[in-house]
């Protein structure tokens, strides 16, 4: 008896309890059925009509909420108010395709892009043979988003993209502190699925070429923002400091007065007191130009 009152609960449960309206849809052909929304839906109906005539159609996620309701299933809105639908273009993406991805390689030494989804935002009959790509570095940290063309005729067009990919990364193996050197002994290479960036994930580790700028976690991504190259120079420690002039080249000891990695100038205080600018060019050693 309780199996079969629970088997009645489960069947009982709204069809469309986990899927959740988007913002824009795609359609080719109308009217609208609600397979349109979600093409695995075994239950098919109509929800509207759209003028042949016309390749855009706005309504309101209230009105399809209603007219799933209407048919005993509910409907996630979420936050949309108002759904896009655009009649599907009869033009190959194949081309944007192609510099999107170029575009990723190049930026991304680790990325292995599986396939790259692209939609203009209004219907077009055909794409212009001469066009100009807008696609700026911000966009290549995000998975999904908007990028335009510009025609010969300074027309700008716009799209939808999404990429599916994989890009291997690396995170800290432990927790580590801010200064800590990274090695490949406190750092482990993972592949995960690529969404979104707030910075670009460092791509290869070489012992103690780095630090970390703040403490980070082992679920943490270590990012070009994390890290400063490993100062070489540390800060109280003696120097050699070399000093051309002309021919002739001078040596003496100095007291390092801050941390410095190779090429940076850094604040040296000679045996006087004196203090001058030199450049790191050596573990140890620093120059003065």
């Amino acid at each position: 008896m309780l199996l079969r009152f629970s088997l009645i609960l489960m069947m009982s449960v709204p069809l469309l309890a986990l899927m959740h309206l988007k913002q824009q849809y795609d359609f080719q052909s109308t009217p609208i059925y609600s397979t349109t929304l979600f093409p695995e839906m075994q239950k098919k109906f109509i929800l509207f009509h759209i003028n042949k005539a016309r390749a855009h159609y706005r309504v309101k996620s209230t009105d399809l909420v209603k007219r799933f309701r209407e048919h005993n299933l509910t409907l996630d809105a979420g936050t949309v108010r108002y759904v896009n639908f655009i009649k599907k273009s009869p033009i190959s993406t194949a081309l944007l395709q192609r510099q999107l991805k170029n575009r990723y390689h190049d930026f991304y030494r680790n990325l292995h892009v599986k396939n790259i989804r692209i939609t203009p935002r209004s219907y077009l009959a055909a794409m212009p043979k001469n066009y100009q790509l807008i696609f700026s570095e911000k966009n290549l940290y995000r998975s999904q988003g908007i990028f335009s063309i510009k025609t010969a005729e300074k027309k700008r067009l716009f799209f939808n993209y999404s990429v599916d990919a994989a890009i291997e990364i690396y995170a800290p193996r432990r927790p580590l502190k801010r200064g800590d050197a990274l090695t490949q002994l406190n750092t482990v290479k993972k592949q995960i699925s690529f969404e979104h960036f707030r910075a670009k994930p460092l791509e290869t580790i070489q012992d103690k070429q780095y630090r970390l700028r703040r403490s980070m976690k082992p679920k943490h991504i270590i990012t070009h923002r994390d890290i400063e190259f490993y100062p070489i120079v540390k800060k109280g420690s003696t120097v050699l400091v070399a000093f051309q002039s002309g021919s002739v080249t001078l040596e003496f000891s100095a007291i390092a007065s801050q941390d410095g990695a190779k090429n940076d100038m850094i604040t040296i205080q000679k045996k006087d007191g004196r203090r001058m600018k030199a450049r790191v060019i050596a573990a140890g050693r620093v120059e003065i130009e």
